[in-house]
């Protein structure tokens, strides 16, 4: 992902500042929740709890040191919901909203920090 996703200045300043904001800190666990409407119907729909059960077998697997997760998704309640059933179990990293910035920062930092998680 790094490699092919290569951000302008611009965009990489934009990237720090979000993990800042953030408090961006490793080990983390990336998630994108597809949860849009797809044409084809490529991608199926899952519940959070489905993406929840996967981060506690990571860790469980690699350490309880693993307690943050970078959550994306086009849906924000859904997001709002993750957070709100397991922020007290997981730290739940979302990006914050920044006035002025463009849709397509965001699109482009979600690409950016999946790349960065562990």
């Amino acid at each position: 992902t790094n490699f092919l996703h290569r951000p302008t200045p611009k965009l990489g300043n934009f990237i720090e500042g979000q993990k800042e904001r953030m408090r961006w800190k490793h080990p983390i666990i990336g998630i994108h929740m597809r949860l849009g409407v797809d044409k084809n119907r490529e991608a199926q729909r899952f519940p959070t709890k489905y993406y929840i059960h996967e981060a506690r077998r990571i860790r469980k697997l690699f350490g309880s040191d693993v307690a943050t997760i970078f959550v994306c998704s086009d849906r924000r309640k859904a997001i709002d919901r993750m957070i709100k059933d397991y922020g007290k179990e997981f730290d739940i990293l979302v990006q914050p909203r920044v006035d002025e910035a463009l849709p397509m920062e965001y699109v482009h930092t979600d690409l950016a920090l999946l790349g960065e998680c562990d």
